[in-house]
């Protein structure tokens, strides 16, 4: 019988080849991962053994100075308990003097930035009071359950808050009150104090607006139907007053497209930035937006990010620090001050009452370069205070901060020069 190699099923004979070649394969692997010796390896004659190698730094090096992201340093890491803290802020522990021995609500800084005005719980009095900690009653007049407060610049005008949703307009240089509609929600005075934009909302979706009005609630004007979008709308005045509100739109589950609504309804180019649950402040000339949104990146917790009103450049960078905008201060124009957590619980960005023992830090940000720099991990005495930073303001000299704590609701100073 004559040999056909037609007859030979070559696809088989290759698997087989194939499958060989693989164990030969693993084996060597196996050899190589487990049996064969390691080679100790000797340095070179003169050549020094290093760990990571780090780049060239001209000039002077603060090794509490961020460039990029990365984590914060704790507190078990800046120090533990029985070490001095600074009196003024230098980076490092930093002595904070409290100035209120009881929980106050609505702390503000007054124009001038000398002096905060606040609401004393327990009282039921309002306060201003400056760095010395000498309190001055603004009106002798007591006050029950005041929830919030929206003030004016001057610290001489305020709308106050009440738990079943009334607000009272009061004028604590003159007496005069008057009485809103419950229907006002998030009111904000501009920089005169001579009127006030906020959401108006019923339950009929179809009456619901963006309105501006005075102070007291008369000579209101329709700016914008709100719908049922109201959640989205953060009411807040720009430098120039043109815009009365952000509309921050989802276009996505990582992305939105911010709105500025303006008082005469001009249509202004809109900011597409990543995350939900936008949040924004402007910069005292309105050339930058300094804003946080919520992404799945970061944890679903809040990152910080700098952008631009409707004439700049629609682009938007990331900061690097995870907090709520609402945390931050404008020094000046390109410098900002901010209390920054130093954990966060995923998730946080969207439920903040998931933070319920984290303590701050603050940092100084340099908006033209982007770098963060560590200014104080604040401390009583020798040992850490713990500090839930609700609302931060800083004084006029930009000499001091004042931070009002949402744990105990109660106001400390800390030193800047």
């Amino acid at each position: 019988m004559n040999f056909d190699p037609s007859q030979l099923n070559w696809k088989r004979i290759l698997l087989v080849l194939v499958f060989v070649l693989v164990c030969l394969g693993l084996v060597f692997l196996m050899y190589l991962m487990f049996f064969k010796p390691l080679e100790e390896q000797q340095p070179a004659e003169n050549e020094q053994l290093t760990g990571a190698e780090l780049p060239e730094i001209s000039g002077e090096f603060n090794p509490q100075e961020i460039g990029g992201t990365g984590g914060l340093p704790t507190a078990g890491q800046q120090a533990g308990a029985g070490v001095q803290p600074s009196e003024v802020a230098g980076g490092g522990e930093t002595k904070v003097a409290n100035l209120t021995k009881n929980s106050v609500v609505g702390m503000s800084l007054r124009s001038g930035g000398q002096e905060v005005v606040y609401f004393d719980e327990s009282e039921g009095k309002f306060y201003r009071l400056g760095a010395d900690g000498e309190k001055i009653l603004l009106s002798t007049e007591k006050f029950f359950n005041v929830t919030e407060v929206a003030w004016a610049n001057d610290g001489s005008r305020a709308i106050l808050s009440y738990p079943d949703g009334l607000k009272i307009y009061y004028n604590f240089a003159t007496g005069q009150k008057a009485t809103l509609p419950k229907e006002v929600r998030e009111p904000v005075f501009n920089e005169d104090g001579d009127n006030i934009v906020f959401k108006y909302e019923t339950v009929n979706a179809d009456n619901n607006y963006i309105m501006v009005s005075r102070p007291d609630g008369t000579g209101g004007k329709l700016i914008e139907p709100l719908g049922e979008e109201g959640r989205k709308v953060q009411t807040t005045f720009s430098p120039d007053e043109n815009i009365v509100a952000f509309y921050a739109k989802p276009t996505g589950l990582n992305s939105s497209e911010i709105f500025f609504i303006g008082q005469a309804g001009e249509n202004f180019k809109s900011l597409k930035v990543e995350g939900v649950n936008f949040q924004g402040r402007w910069s005292p000339a309105g050339n930058y937006l300094l804003y946080h949104t919520v992404t799945a990146d970061n944890d679903y917790n809040p990152n910080l990010w700098l952008g631009s009103g409707p004439n700049g450049s629609g682009q938007s960078r990331d900061l690097g620090l995870q907090t709520w905008v609402k945390k931050c201060v404008f020094a000046k124009e390109d410098e900002v001050y901010c209390a920054v957590p130093e954990n966060l619980p995923l998730g946080a960005g969207l439920y903040p009452e998931l933070v319920e023992s984290e303590r701050d830090v603050i940092y100084k940000i340099n908006l033209l370069t982007g770098r963060k720099q560590l200014v104080a991990n604040p401390y009583e005495e020798e040992s850490p205070v713990n500090l839930k930073v609700g609302k931060l303001e800083i004084s006029a000299q930009h000499d001091m901060l004042f931070l009002w704590d949402e744990y105990s609701g109660k106001i400390y100073k800390m030193k800047l020069k």
